[in-house]
């Protein structure tokens, strides 16, 4: 069979990636009973992410001593499980003094920073072990950044990985921004990409397509300037809720009480309209399921993205486990496809 380029995105969503890093720690579990040795980044050929799945799937693409994936998916499901608590956390005096993130970030971002530190350390964005790209938001030149492992080439546009994992992070208004230079020393002061591709499966497409995979990966066999008959994606979300909105409730709304709601309403709508360009192209090639949207509807769990209390991230876990057991036929199609369409490494 031919090979094709493989793609993973994966939504933003704060302490509910937990949900994504689980379904890839199953999916990873399933390959490995093919190769105990190995790891997503031999099956999928470009990564992107959102908000924390910007540190998931970077987590995913840290080289080791022989450039191979340092990380399994179970070790990037654990940072969420076993580090959200801390990462979440707030003391009286920050919630206090912020009014409970009304009047400054909800959250000190040293927690994250630390761990970011300890799980990536000095690696860059053009040292990965497979493409990836993060979407972050630059406030003073008010434009969308992708930043991407091709890009990163140039020194001008090569960045520490955790520096990009925090600016990917900084969800307004929950952790400050991130003021992050590249290796030349431009600076930039960056805030989530979560903002405006919440859902970047559509970035994925728009990049892969302009890259040269047989010469990046060293594949001959591998598509150059793929199209969609050319792509398997997998696209994951982090879990959706629909809180309905009356019109007797709203009517009368102003400014303070339509914040939350909008930025509810934008980006579950993103993803949304995200999903159905994704159909739409893939409708016009075969296989049409070439093309894998799972984002499984929430139930009995909080679906605040910063609700990291132990209790909820049991909850996320369980609520995973659960949706792979409904779910896994079509997650094992996920698992038959990548193999058919890779050579195991």
């Amino acid at each position: 069979m031919k090979k094709k380029v493989c793609v993973l995105s994966i939504d933003g969503g704060g302490i509910r990636q937990v949900i994504p890093s689980i379904v890839l720690k199953y999916i990873e579990e399933q390959l490995q009973n093919e190769n105990p040795k190995a790891r997503l980044s031999d099956y999928f050929d470009f990564f992107i992410g959102s908000d924390m799945g910007g540190v998931l799937t970077s987590l995913l693409l840290i080289p080791d001593e022989n450039g191979r994936s340092k990380y399994e998916a179970k070790d990037a499901s654990e940072f969420f499980t076993q580090n959200g608590e801390s990462i979440f956390d707030v003391s009286i005096w920050k919630r206090l003094k912020s009014m409970g993130g009304m009047t400054d970030e909800k959250y000190s971002s040293r927690k994250l920073e630390k761990l970011l530190d300890e799980k990536i350390g000095d690696i860059r964005l053009g040292d990965v072990v497979k493409p990836l790209m993060i979407t972050a938001y630059d406030l003073r030149n008010r434009e969308a950044r992708l930043y991407s492992y091709t890009d990163a080439q140039d020194p001008i546009r090569n960045f520490y990985l955790k520096d990009l994992c925090r600016a990917s992070a900084a969800i307004p208004s929950y952790f400050e921004p991130a003021r992050i230079e590249s290796e030349t020393g431009t600076p930039f002061s960056l805030v989530s990409g979560s903002l405006f591709a919440n859902n970047p499966t559509m970035l994925a497409y728009a990049e892969t397509r302009k890259m040269n995979f047989a010469s990046i990966l060293e594949d001959e066999d591998l598509p150059v300037f793929p199209m969609a008959k050319d792509l398997f994606v997998l696209s994951l979300g982090a879990g959706e809720v629909k809180k309905p909105y009356y019109f007797d409730t709203v009517k009368d709304w102003g400014e303070m009480s339509w914040l939350k709601p909008i930025m509810d309403m934008v980006t579950s709508s993103n993803s949304e309209t995200v999903d159905y360009q994704m159909r739409q192209l893939f409708a016009t090639v075969s296989p049409s399921n070439d093309y894998i949207r799972l984002n499984p509807k929430l139930k009995k769990v909080s679906a605040e993205i910063d609700d990291a209390s132990a209790e909820n991230i049991r909850n996320l876990v369980a609520f995973s486990e659960e949706f792979i057991e409904e779910n896994r036929t079509e997650l094992d199609l996920v698992v038959e496809k990548l193999i058919a369409y890779k050579r195991v490494i």
